[in-house]
C-alpha cells in the first residue's frame, strides 16, 4: 500500500490522475514486496512502479515465494529512481527470525538517506 501511495494510485492499481498528487516523502521501505502472489508470477503487483519517484529500499528474503531475487531486480528496473535492493540470505516471505538484520538494514539506509 505504500508504494501504491507514494506512485499516487488509489489502491486499486488505478493510475493516478491529473489531479492527483503521489504522496510527498523522503524515501519509502517496502520489507517482503509481494511481487506476485506464491506460484502465479504472471499475476504480477507492477503497474504502479514506473510512478515512484521517491527513494526507495527494497528489503527481501532469497527464498521469498512472492518474489525471486531475479524477478524483483527485473521488474523494480521500470522505477524512475534506482532502488537499492537488498536480500536478506535464506529468507522467506515472513523473514522470521530476521527482524534484527531487517531493522538494522532499514536504520542504515534512513541514516543515509539525503533529502
Amino acid at each position: 500500500m505504500c508504494s501504491l501511495a507514494v506512485a499516487g494510485f488509489d489502491g486499486n492499481d488505478r493510475a493516478p490522475q491529473p489531479a492527483e498528487a503521489p504522496l510527498r516523502v523522503a524515501g519509502l521501505v517496502c520489507v517482503s514486496y509481494p511481487l506476485h502472489p506464491p506460484a502465479q508470477p504472471e499475476k504480477l503487483r507492477i503497474a504502479h512502479l514506473p510512478h515512484v519517484a521517491a527513494p526507495s529500499l527494497f528489503v527481501s528474503g532469497t527464498r521469498d515465494d512472492f518474489a525471486t531475487p531475479d524477478e524483483l531486480r527485473h521488474h523494480l528496473a521500470v522505477m524512475p529512481v534506482a532502488p537499492e535492493v537488498q536480500f536478506v540470505e535464506g529468507g522467506r516471505h515472513d523473514l522470521r527470525g530476521k527482524d534484527g538484520e531487517v531493522g538494522e538494514r532499514v536504520a542504515a539506509w534512513v541514516r543515509n538517506l539525503r533529502i
